[in-house]
């Protein structure tokens, strides 16, 4: 467990709920990376909405496609897909448009034809996306 994620963003806070996975060791761990830990309060299922919901796109998205076969391959295939839900997966509360803020506002619509339409593959296929040349 690090405090400083693979896209460069520190960890400050981590928001867990009670469950008896995050035990003492795991909030031990937290607090030597200076990460300090949240319990949700107690019988509030809706407290933890917006996590659930991305584990849910991650587990049906991505891992209901695999069997993973241990930490590293885990990471391997999660770096994956989080540079593809960052950088490529469209976001319909953002116009279709990923979370990327480096990518343009607007997309043209000016019709092309099928043969500019460039795929772009990754996890062996399971994750697609479609651009055109500039």
């Amino acid at each position: 467990m690090s405090s400083k994620p693979a896209r460069g963003l520190p960890v400050a806070t981590m928001q867990m709920d009670h469950d008896t996975k995050f035990g003492k060791p795991v909030r031990a761990k937290l607090k030597s990376l200076r990460v300090i830990s949240r319990l949700t309060t107690l019988c509030s299922p809706n407290l933890n909405a917006y996590v659930e919901r991305v584990i849910q796109t991650i587990q049906t998205e991505c891992l209901d496609h695999f069997l993973v076969f241990g930490t590293k391959h885990l990471d391997v295939i999660m770096k994956e897909f989080v540079d593809f839900y960052h950088d490529s997966r469209p976001h319909q509360s953002l116009d279709n448009r990923p979370p990327d803020k480096r990518k343009p506002d607007k997309f043209e619509t000016d019709l092309i034809s099928l043969n500019q339409v460039r795929c772009q593959q990754r996890l062996g296929g399971l994750l697609k996306s479609y651009s055109r040349p500039a």
